[in-house]
């Protein structure tokens, strides 16, 4: 996982991110991926242009707004000849109480592929306690996937903000990455998040 735009590494700022998983071959198949990052990122749903209104378990296509593309992604499979790309979308996540009332929550990330085969990928938000954020892309299909490349814009419409300076302390800045299996296993690790930093004299 890799930050951009160093101008942007400062209180409010609005830098890109890109975060790529690879997996060799012959392990479990990815069911869950939880992505937990540093206090020093946070979550800005104001800044976006606009929202989409996508309703999660919506089985058509979305049709969003081209001000709500905040980024794209890329999936490449051994069982496919081409990767699956395309345009990740800023969505409105509303979840329904047990009385069935609708609550609307922290936005949500969803994630049009398309090549050989069309998958709509949905990422929630969600703020655990210390307020940290958390980005869950949950039900990921039971295929292998050998690399998966997200990229998330900056600048004016960045959706992630920074709280204090990351450059600072470079070495904290470590997302905690928890990934499930379709298999049961899991496996928890800690990503050192690059930071393009001014470097020192």
């Amino acid at each position: 996982m890799s930050l951009s735009r160093r101008k942007a590494l400062r209180p409010g700022g609005h830098p890109g991110v890109r975060a790529v998983l690879t997996q060799p071959a012959g392990q479990g198949n990815l069911l869950q991926a939880a992505v937990k990052l540093p206090l020093s990122l946070a979550l800005d749903p104001e800044n976006a242009e606009v929202l989409c209104d996508y309703a999660e378990g919506q089985k058509d296509d979305p049709q969003c707004p081209q001000g709500s593309i905040v980024g794209r992604a890329i999936a490449r499979t051994p069982i496919l000849d081409r990767p699956l790309t395309g345009p990740v979308y800023f969505t409105r996540h509303v979840r329904m109480t047990a009385s069935g009332r609708q609550v609307r929550t922290l936005p949500a990330l969803t994630i049009q592929l398309r090549g050989e085969v069309a998958l709509n990928l949905r990422a929630t938000s969600s703020v655990w306690r210390g307020g940290t954020l958390v980005a869950t892309f949950a039900g990921v299909p039971d295929a292998p996937v050998s690399r998966f490349e997200l990229r998330l814009d900056g600048g004016r419409n960045g959706i992630l903000a920074v709280n204090g300076r990351p450059c600072r302390r470079p070495k904290r800045q470590i997302a905690d990455v928890e990934l499930d299996g379709h298999n049961g296993k899991r496996a928890d690790r800690g990503v050192r998040i690059t930071l393009p930093c001014r470097k020192a004299r």
